[in-house]
């Protein structure tokens, strides 16, 4: 009888964890997507030269580099001579995305690159109230089978995680893949009757994606309370460290970074065809704790810097129907106050609070159209701050990086206000363009973690036409017409064959050499693009995607890109006479075309 009873009481424990489970509801959805990309140039002259002078090795000093750029994950490249280099080294050793000569492609020939991507994102509903979602991407790892081949940087070790999963040619690339998985965002959300609560690592998009898309991660508690048609949104982020002696994780002891506060409101208004948001992020932390640098000037070391961030965010969206606007502006304020001894250069600060700091950056996006039947026409103009480099710091033209900074201190003086980047995010250009920013990021080294360039420093403007031939089938074209925002915001031949900044030339030889009294880029034209596109969708769930882009790189990169057409003893441009700047760079193209599921 005791065995009998035993037995029921366990079935009856067992049907209620069943029950209990059976109660859950599993939901799921997801993308995958196969792409094939192809990059070309239409004529020889590169962003880093004459490609047909690099084809060969000079003098047998290295092998053969040809200069079609492109971004790569390592900060590698061509490896020139020592002779021809004035800084503290060739190539940066952390690996990080750059414009680099052989980023797409070493040994003269176009690039073709076949990925994939898969991205599942699963929600489970425990009650009518409570969910947990997630987001779990199958990318790669880029270079697996190339760590250690010539040319490569010593020390880099295991390469970055990418969302993309790069194909390769190993005889054994069904078995031996690269493909690995990742969860980038796991939290709960619980609905009251009055207020949604959200916590854990999410995506924080917010407006119209400029400032905040969907690529910005947020490890947060967030609240939102619903009254009308507002909402008024609260976010704590839960950092690793809320007081000051709490101990640093040890990965990242040499720059860390204790976060204080770091929280935002936000209210938005939803009424009709009229959205309004307003908001401002604020953020306190100890900085450069371990001997790390400041973080807005490199090569200097201070030992504990407060960092105060704040961000103040507005946008409108309006649509009836037939027009449409979109509308955003970002302002962030950075200031630094440098509390402990530290050094820039050589040069030991008697007083760090006296090289305080304080950086504003910003951006602004417009975008209206109208919806004529099965056609949309839209307009766009986009705007991004830069650096100011004749502020006062950089007001002596010696621009050499290893001595600027005490030239800097021992004579101009610091002026304590600065202008910075803020750019504009990916996901809000992408319509409008593929290389000009997406790929090379308008020629400046202004990378998402992701990998995706973004416009900074710069203003733009674009149009695009959409037109659904069928229910299924939209073609489209787009142009873009983009130009540098600051005047003194790049030195001349700033950008060398490795994508690092002043590395081989010295600014004010290459003043004197031309002719210049400014030490700055004076033509800011980035260049145009032109797209067209075909979405097809072949089933339901199942979309194929064309794109074509024509890029025509502008004159910018004649001042700001150094053009090398021959490696040997010494720097030989692509042009007649000395120096290495204005050779005129031929347009970039590309044809990307994929398959999209969705599910």
């Amino acid at each position: 009888m005791k065995r009998l009873l035993a037995l029921i009481v366990t079935v009856m424990f067992v049907s209620g964890f069943a029950a209990a489970a059976l109660a859950w509801e599993f939901e799921m959805t997801g993308s995958w997507e196969n792409r094939l990309r192809y990059f070309a140039r239409l004529g020889n002259n590169d962003l880093f030269g004459i490609a047909s002078l690099q084809e060969g090795p000079a003098a047998g000093v290295i092998p053969p580099f040809i200069g079609f750029a492109g971004p790569s994950t390592w900060a590698r490249g061509a490896v020139l001579p020592t002779n021809l280099d004035n800084a503290t080294s060739q190539l940066a050793a952390a690996p990080g995305y750059l414009i680099t000569r052989g980023g797409f492609s070493t040994w003269g020939s176009d690039a073709a690159i076949h990925d994939q991507k898969m991205t599942l994102i699963p929600t489970i509903k425990v009650n009518p109230a409570i969910r947990v979602h997630g987001v779990y991407t199958v990318g790669g790892y880029r270079n697996k089978y190339n760590q250690t081949s010539a040319g490569a940087v010593s020390g880099v070790g295991v390469p970055p995680f990418e969302r993309w999963y790069m194909h390769d040619s190993s005889p054994n690339a069904a078995y031996n893949t690269a493909a690995i998985g990742s969860w980038e965002q796991i939290r709960a959300t619980f609905h009251t009757p009055w207020a949604t609560f959200s916590i854990g690592v999410k995506d924080f998009p917010l407006g119209v994606a400029s400032n905040l898309g969907y690529n910005t991660r947020a490890n947060a508690f967030l609240a939102v309370v619903p009254y009308g048609p507002f909402r008024f949104l609260g976010a704590i982020w839960l950092t690793d460290g809320l007081l000051e002696s709490y101990p640093q994780s040890p990965d990242r002891v040499g720059n860390a970074a204790q976060n204080q506060l770091f929280q935002s409101y936000f209210v938005t208004y939803c009424n009709g065809p009229v959205e309004i948001g307003f908001g401002p992020i604020w953020q306190l932390r100890h900085q450069g704790e371990g001997g790390g640098p400041l973080p807005d000037r490199p090569g200097t070391s201070a030992t504990i810097a407060d960092v105060s961030l704040t961000d103040y965010q507005i946008y409108f969206k309006y649509f009836n129907g037939r027009f449409f606007a979109n509308g955003e502006y970002a302002w962030n304020m950075i200031n630094v106050h440098p509390v402990l001894l530290g050094t820039i250069g050589s040069v030991l600060l008697a007083n760090s609070g006296s090289v305080e700091t304080h950086t504003e950056t910003y951006n602004v996006f417009l975008e209206t159209g109208v919806v004529l039947g099965p056609s949309k026409i839209s307009l766009l103009w986009v705007q991004s701050s830069g650096p100011v480099l004749n502020n006062g710091w950089f007001a002596l033209a010696a621009v050499n990086p290893v001595t600027a900074g005490v030239l800097g201190v021992a004579g101009a003086g610091r002026n304590p206000k600065a202008y910075g980047i803020r750019a504009i995010n990916y996901q809000a250009l992408e319509p409008y363009e593929y290389l000009m920013f997406y790929t090379y990021a308008g020629g400046l080294q202004t990378f998402h973690a992701d990998g995706t360039g973004q416009m900074a420093d710069a203003y733009a403007f674009a149009a695009r036409y959409d037109h659904a031939v069928a229910s299924n089938l939209n073609i489209y074209g787009s142009y873009i017409w983009a130009h540098r925002l600051e005047k003194a915001g790049v030195w001349l031949g700033q950008f060398s064959t490795t994508g690092l900044n002043r590395t081989f030339l010295d600014v004010n030889a290459l003043r004197a050499m031309y002719g210049r009294t400014s030490p700055f880029v004076e033509d800011g034209f980035i260049g145009w693009e032109a797209n067209f596109g075909v979405d097809w969708k072949l089933l339901e769930g199942l979309t194929f995607k064309t794109r074509y882009s024509y890029w025509q790189p502008g004159d910018f990169f004649k001042e700001a890109w150094q053009a090398v057409g021959v490696f040997g003893g010494a720097v030989v441009p692509g042009t007649t006479g000395p120096g290495a700047l204005y050779l005129s760079r031929d347009p970039i193209q590309c044809v990307q075309g994929s398959i999209l599921i969705e599910f």
